[in-house]
């Protein structure tokens, strides 16, 4: 039953970046992100993070998410890069 469930689960999140795909595609301005369960919170601050963001970004699905949202994201200030 927990494997079904976790099955489930999966097939539910693909759906749900399928359809953020989509949005994006249709409403390249609209401001809300909708960022892939799969996806460790940024930034990155252990080593088994940027093993799952790794393994997140193996999915081409979650890969393309993942692109247009860091081409949404916009520094504060020149000290972002220093």
């Amino acid at each position: 039953m927990v494997q079904l469930l976790g099955e489930l689960n999966g097939k539910v999140d693909v759906a749900l970046m399928h359809l953020a795909r989509i949005n994006m595609e249709l409403f390249p301005d609209e401001k809300a992100l909708i960022k892939p369960g799969s996806l460790p919170a940024t930034p990155l601050k252990r080593e088994e993070e940027f093993y799952q963001m790794e393994k997140a970004l193996e999915d081409s699905t979650v890969f393309s998410v993942a692109v247009r949202l860091s081409k949404k994201i916009k520094p504060k200030s020149a000290e972002f890069y220093a």
